[in-house]
């Protein structure tokens, strides 16, 4: 993916982390419900062509030139012993069509290569029942012929079916994001002003998201994630406010607090929750840099 496009999926991963903390503020309003899953199932269609597009086509060819390898062993393999029964019974017509090098094998393309040993696996299976024992050409090697031959067919042209998809992919990106984003702006956006006055946390803290973070030249000011100091698992829904701010926010399901925007200062950070012991914690930050705090907070 493009970075716009990655920088726009983190985006679209941090409002879906917001929403789910949010969930019991939401869940009975069917108008937003309707707008977030439509959300989700865009997001869902885009990790999947993200996959695709990721996919490695070097693992398929590598494949593939494994399989061919064994389909030739046991080719090369089966044309000597029928060389030498038709080189020891004068059968020239025979002689005549097991006669490749391995030059000849080498060069071939895929599917002059799986007509060629073919042709040898049909010839020996033709006369099987005449080749005497001693030169080893039985229903066991048959077999394993006939395996390596399949398993060669199946991957012919994998890789260039693999390139194919991802090109598929690639272009399905670039219009599943536009998608995501009218979906945004044009319902969610919408939806969200519900919130405005009943719930400021999750109206402020959704706009302060709303917009990717473009790479390289914008960044968060602050990021806090909020940890319990027993079992360091993160905390969700506590207050946080900064001094000398209007900013309020809650810590979402994964702990995390992110602040967009703060000018350049020194500030204490108040963070309360039900059961546990408040917790300040004083910080400074540095316009154009975004100031990471680690807190952990003690359960009552």
């Amino acid at each position: 993916m493009k970075k716009q496009q990655n920088s726009e999926l983190n985006m679209f991963y941090a409002l879906k982390a917001l929403i789910i903390s949010f969930t019991s503020i939401w869940s009975t309003n069917t108008i937003f419900t309707a707008s977030y899953n439509a959300f989700l199932a865009l997001i869902a269609q885009i990790e999947t062509n993200k996959n695709i597009q990721q996919n490695p086509i070097t693992g398929v060819a590598a494949d593939k030139k494994a399989k061919r390898q064994t389909a030739f062993d046991k080719a090369w393999d089966t044309m000597c012993r029928l060389h030498s029964w038709a080189a020891a019974t004068n059968n020239t017509n025979m002689l005549g069509q097991v006669s490749f090098t391995e030059t000849d094998f080498s060069r071939a393309t895929d599917n002059e290569f799986i007509g060629m040993i073919t042709n040898i696996y049909n010839l020996a299976q033709t006369n099987i029942a005449t080749i005497p024992v001693t030169y080893g050409v039985n229903v066991g090697t048959q077999g394993a012929f006939l395996a390596a031959n399949t398993a060669l067919s199946n991957v012919t042209g994998d890789p260039k079916k693999a390139k194919t998809t991802v090109k598929q992919a690639t272009k399905n990106l670039a219009s599943l994001f536009p998608q995501a984003n009218t979906v945004l702006e044009e319902r969610m956006d919408v939806d969200m002003q519900v919130y405005k006055i009943t719930q400021p946390e999750f109206f402020n803290e959704y706009f302060d998201i709303r917009h990717p973070i473009k790479p390289a030249t914008t960044k968060r000011a602050l990021e806090i994630n909020i940890k319990d100091s027993v079992t360091h698992l993160p905390i969700e829904k506590v207050k946080a406010t900064i001094t000398d701010t209007t900013i309020k926010r809650k810590s979402t399901a994964k702990g995390n607090i992110w602040i967009q925007n703060l000018v350049e200062g020194s500030y204490v950070l108040h963070l309360e929750l039900v059961g546990y012991t408040p917790k300040e914690v004083a910080f400074n930050h540095i316009s154009g840099e975004t100031t990471k705090l680690t807190v952990e907070m003690v359960k009552i």
